[in-house]
């Protein structure tokens, strides 16, 4: 709460209820909702004026863009809020919000139906949380493993067997590429093109370096009895680093895409929508497994 709503500092009746009552200053409003996005498990709007609008679309939004995965359910009570989801409805019709509301935003008629939601996705999003962890627990315990059955010269197969969840650790790599996408897309043109010639740099830097290991997964393979054309395409040379190094360099020398123009609809008089293109997000690639594919998929 803004401590401009608590007369002289303190506190009144309604508010010693509370068990806890977290109060913020600043000139405006926004380290009140820094600090309600920041601690939230959960979010319920209630009925509310311009103030609530004004939280329960910066929620939304963040949830939009995959920066806050907690659950945001209206009290839409009498219908209050049937006005604000024929809207969102509105704008997934005219190609402006991508999600589907159902995704976004969860509705309940009854406080006790509020609370129900609230507690089932927390729990999920807990479990989610838990069950990550534990599988990260579960790849180092089992790297540890391999490491001393290395150094004691075995082959495997007396080591303890390890489950893990591949379904949940492919889906905390998902968030974690979501999250970076997201810095990704807030760079400008230069910025991006100077990652991209650094990493380019940094290949024909480490030329050496990447061909020895190189020798060692090919010798890795060979007595894995990898067949002969399997191998082939494991196979990485000076010539093919920079065919690499030149084609992440051409990526970073041509135009950028972002931004271009790509058509206007007139919705009405004055209000014309612009289609523009924009970062595509995070892509799951399956490819071949070759080194030198990643800049032909670029």
């Amino acid at each position: 709460i803004h401590e401009m709503w608590c007369a002289e500092g303190e506190m009144d009746e309604k508010h010693r209820r509370l068990s806890e009552l977290i109060k913020v200053g600043g000139k405006n409003l926004m380290r009140r909702k820094e600090a309600l996005l920041e601690r939230a498990d959960c979010f319920v709007s209630l009925p509310g004026g311009v103030g609530t609008f004004d939280e329960l679309c910066e929620v939304v939004c963040e949830k939009q863009l995959g920066m806050n995965p907690r659950v945001c359910v209206l009290l839409n009570i009498d219908g209050y809020y049937d006005g604000f989801l024929q809207q969102m409805k509105r704008m997934q019709k005219d190609k402006i919000l991508y999600v589907p509301t159902e995704k976004l935003i969860l509705t309940a008629t009854t406080a006790e139906e509020a609370l129900e939601l609230c507690v089932k996705h927390h729990a999920e999003n807990q479990n989610l949380k838990i069950n990550t962890d534990e599988n990260m627990k579960a790849v180092e315990k089992k790297k540890k493993t391999e490491e001393k059955e290395k150094e004691e010269g075995q082959t495997g197969g007396n080591g303890e067997k390890i489950e893990i969840n591949e379904k949940e650790d492919v889906v905390r790599a998902a968030i974690e590429a979501r999250a970076q996408s997201l810095k990704l897309q807030a760079l400008d043109t230069a910025g991006r093109r100077a990652i991209l010639l650094e990493i380019a740099k940094t290949l024909a830097a480490n030329k050496n370096e990447i061909l020895e290991v190189n020798k060692e997964d090919i010798k890795a393979a060979q007595s894995m009895k990898m067949s002969k054309s399997m191998r082939k395409r494991l196979v990485m040379d000076a010539k093919k680093i920079e065919n690499l190094c030149k084609g992440i360099t051409q990526i970073a020398n041509d135009e950028d895409p972002i931004g271009q123009l790509v058509s206007a609809t007139e919705l009405s008089k004055k209000l014309i929508l612009h289609q523009k293109t924009v970062p595509i997000g995070v892509l799951l690639i399956i490819f071949e497994s070759r080194p030198d594919c990643l800049p032909q998929i670029a």
